[in-house]
C-alpha cells in the first residue's frame, strides 16, 4: 500500500451575488463532476511501467501516484469552472494491486469546503482506465452520494459509509 497525502491545496473567492444567483445548478454540477472526474480518459503507458518493474505493487504505486495527480488537476479545474470558493483541505490516495480484479486501484479521499460546506469525497477506481468501483460523498455529515459499482451495468447505492468501507475493502485487502 502507498499512501501520500497533500494538505491545505487551493483557495478561490467569486462573489456572492453570483454564486446566490447559481448555487443548486453549481452545487449539483460539483456533484456531477466529482463522481464524474473519475470516468475521464486517463493515457498512461502501462506496458513501460511494467517493463520497468515485475513487482505488481511497485508498478501499481507508480500509476497510482501519476493517476492521482492528473486527477487532481482536473478536479481543481472543475472547481475552478463553478467560480465558487472552495477550499481543498486535504486530498490523500492509497495504492493497492488487487489480486481480485487483476487491476492497480487507486482509493481518492479528499475534504474539500465549496461555499462553506465541507464535502467528505472517498472513491475506489481503476488507476489506469479510471473505472470506478465505489463513491462516497458526505456533506456536513449527510450522505449526498453512496453508491457501490461492481461493474457499470450493476451499480447499486450504499446505505452507510460502513457498508462503502467493507465493499472498498473487499477489493483491497489481498
Amino acid at each position: 500500500m502507498t499512501r501520500i497525502a497533500f494538505f491545505n491545496a487551493r483557495r478561490r473567492q467569486s462573489s456572492a451575488a453570483g454564486f446566490r444567483r447559481s448555487f443548486s445548478r453549481r452545487r449539483l454540477a460539483f456533484f456531477v463532476a466529482a463522481a464524474g472526474i473519475a470516468g475521464g480518459v486517463f493515457v498512461t503507458s502501462v506496458a513501460t511501467a511494467r517493463a520497468q518493474s515485475t513487482d505488481p505493487q511497485t508498478t501499481c504505486a507508480t500509476q497510482a501516484q501519476t493517476a492521482f495527480r492528473e486527477l487532481g488537476r482536473e478536479y481543481t479545474a472543475v472547481l475552478e469552472s463553478l467560480n465558487v470558493p472552495y477550499e481543498i483541505k486535504a486530498a490523500d490516495f492509497e495504492a493497492h494491486y488487487s489480486s481480485k480484479v487483476d487491476r492497480c486501484l487507486l482509493l481518492i479521499r479528499k475534504i474539500t469546503s465549496v461555499s462553506g460546506q465541507t464535502s467528505d469525497i472517498t472513491y475506489l477506481l481503476d488507476a489506469t482506465t479510471r473505472q470506478m468501483y465505489a463513491l462516497y460523498v458526505g456533506t456536513d455529515r449527510r450522505i449526498e452520494t453512496c453508491a457501490l459499482i461492481p461493474s457499470v451495468q450493476e451499480p447499486r447505492p450504499c446505505k452507510d459509509r460502513p457498508e462503502f468501507d467493507a465493499y472498498v475493502r473487499a477489493y483491497i485487502e489481498k
